[in-house]
């Protein structure tokens, strides 16, 4: 079986929407507006094939009546009522096919409640939408603080050499918040001036790596004992504090997770 590449289509503010192409098919993920994807097609003279949504947000869905109206095709995602153009609908377990490739679709809710993902173990990709960012994580925008742990707890499990392929470029303000957090990491500090050079040549910073992500982001490293000491410290913060009791938290684990995930919200 050949293999797919896969090309970031950059859009609005900071959005990536995905075009796995091999020979000339091509498949979109979370295409947030028509225009950017159609120019794309026709410059690399693709056909479209299908079009996968993780989300309900509509920077991952603007595009899809546009899309639909043109190419005709048929589009994958949640059962969201919010959602429109959906033809196929998909659930935890179920796993889904593009020119022969198997991706395995997860519900990652925390984001969303109804957030999906895809991913490839033979390739070892992973399209996340917004629940994994580079050297950050999405916002609880539904549901609770918790259900996004576990789904970021998932992640962490997949191979390290799995590419991860996010929906926004927010690699640079992350790492201002993951290195005050962590001011001693030198992974980090490594990866910050990496950063900087991409972005001063309007670079992108995605794809990324597991393996990094383990050694450079605060969501995925909120058990650490240096990490919780600085999180216990703005636990009390009120707007962390009234935040705290929304949230059901059964764990240490999901506590100290909320807590950073509310500081955050509220880092400048």
């Amino acid at each position: 079986m050949s293999n797919y590449q896969v090309t970031a289509i950059p859009a609005l503010k900071d959005n990536y929407f995905w075009c796995l192409h091999q020979d000339n098919n091509a498949l979109l993920i979370d295409p947030g507006d028509a225009t950017p994807c159609i120019e794309m097609l026709k410059k690399n003279q693709l056909t479209l094939n299908a079009v996968w949504i993780t989300h309900h947000h509509q920077d991952h869905i603007g595009g899809i009546t546009d899309l639909a109206q043109q190419y005709k095709r048929p589009v994958y995602g949640p059962n969201d009522d919010r959602i429109s153009g959906i033809d196929h609908y998909l659930k935890q377990g179920d796993s889904v096919s593009w020119q022969s490739h198997q991706f395995s679709v997860v519900h990652c809710p925390g984001h969303t409640n109804s957030h999906v993902i895809f991913w490839n173990p033979t390739q070892r990709h992973l399209f996340c939408g917004d629940i994994l960012f580079s050297a950050g994580c999405g916002r609880v925008m539904e549901g609770e603080a918790a259900d996004l742990f576990h789904s970021l707890q998932w992640i962490a499990s997949l191979p390290q050499d799995t590419k991860i392929f996010c929906a926004h470029e927010y690699t640079e303000a992350n790492l201002g918040f993951a290195l005050h957090l962590e001011p001693d990491n030198h992974a980090l500090q490594q990866r910050r001036h990496q950063v900087k050079e991409l972005r001063a040549k309007f670079q992108a910073t995605i794809p990324t790596y597991l393996e990094l992500e383990l050694a450079t982001n605060p969501f995925l490293r909120s058990h650490l004992p240096g990490i919780r000491q600085k999180l216990d410290e703005m636990a009390g913060h009120h707007h962390i504090a009234d935040a705290l009791k929304k949230f059901q938290l059964n764990t240490e684990d999901e506590y100290y997770f909320a807590v950073m995930r509310l500081w955050k919200n509220i880092y400048v």
